[in-house]
């Protein structure tokens, strides 16, 4: 009676991950609903900053959580750096979702966090990784649209800041003199 006991008590765990590209993965992935729905007496959550993981059977859960973190020992990083002005973009929380969104559909889970200039692509193995920074690297579209001095001055007003702001997936940059727009956006987005 006491093994039985024994078994049925919770066993609660967590694994601290200090890595944000990590954890995101993690999030991502069906790894957590795979294992939830294999073990339905198993539970994982993500909180204060790691893998929470609650369950009653001590064999299973010692399985779950090494499994667990084999997953995030495999995990891989790798980093490339662009401009100031195009990892602002990159930052950007619309492009972000649109791009990882948009990696995970290529079969390349990834994800990517800004510091910086510096962009660094979290993901399940070098190889993916790798693929998901040239993926990135070829997702940038540059506009120039060439402006008449005469319509400059609408650069100055109060509707062309509230305009810039109303436009999704770009960052608009009008030189001090005037001559172009430059937009920087997402491929196939120009328009």
């Amino acid at each position: 009676m006491e093994a039985q006991t024994e078994d049925e008590v919770a066993l609660p765990s967590h694994i601290a991950i200090a890595d944000v590209g990590k954890l995101a993965l993690f999030e991502l992935s069906t790894f957590q609903r795979d294992i939830e729905k294999a073990h339905p007496n198993i539970t994982i959550q993500i909180k204060d900053n790691g893998v929470h993981i609650a369950g009653t059977n001590r064999q299973t859960f010692e399985q779950i959580e090494h499994s667990i973190l084999d997953y995030f020992g495999k995990m891989t990083d790798t980093s490339f750096t662009l401009e100031p002005e195009k990892a602002e973009f990159f930052a950007r929380k619309d492009v972000k979702q649109r791009l990882i969104q948009t990696l995970n559909q290529t079969g390349t889970p990834a994800v990517y966090t800004v510091s910086d200039c510096n962009i660094v692509v979290t993901s399940l193995s070098q190889n993916s990784a790798k693929q998901a920074c040239s993926f990135l690297k070829s997702q940038l579209g540059h506009v120039s649209i060439p402006v008449d001095t005469e319509y400059e001055g609408i650069f100055y007003c109060r509707e062309w800041s509230e305009f810039l702001k109303t436009l999704s997936f770009s960052l608009a940059k009008v030189p001090e003199r005037g001559g172009n727009i430059d937009l920087l956006t997402l491929k196939g987005m120009e328009k």
